[in-house]
């Protein structure tokens, strides 16, 4: 076995030690074995947690409802007819409750709950699957 294949089989070896891996203390017994081509095998499909950045919100958590997209509408509206002034906030509040609001509503992302991360489950084989597919060592 080469250097290379030798060291990544210890990382391995060591990072499947009971006590090493978590998975919401729900961890069953992994086995990883190397092949002759320095390959990792997991023998059963653990899931791991993968988190990317929201493309709804691109990680704010927030968007931009379309409500106020009226609003913008009608405050540009008002400042045309106004000399560029701004809407005041008496009439803000006023249009706000003719729309259906008491306050002016935060939007929330709904694909990320306003976390601005989605968080997705995948089995461990599928991963090492990618990984297999899309990157070389």
């Amino acid at each position: 076995m080469s250097a290379i294949k030798e060291n990544y089989h210890d990382q391995i070896e060591s990072a499947m030690r009971p006590g090493n891996l978590s998975n919401k203390g729900n961890v069953d017994d992994i086995r990883c074995s190397l092949n002759n081509v320095g390959k990792a095998t997991i023998m059963n499909d653990t899931e791991v947690q993968i988190r990317k950045t929201c493309p709804d919100c691109n990680g704010s958590g927030v968007i931009i409802l379309p409500v106020w997209k009226l609003f913008y509408l009608a405050d540009q509206r008002y400042q045309e007819l106004h000399s560029g002034e701004m809407m005041p906030v008496e009439l803000a509040k006023i249009w706000w409750k003719e729309h259906g609001y008491e306050l002016p509503p935060y939007g929330f992302c709904p694909n990320c709950s306003g976390t601005g991360k989605i968080h997705k489950w995948v089995q461990i084989s599928s991963l090492l699957h990618f990984f297999k597919k899309n990157i070389t060592l």
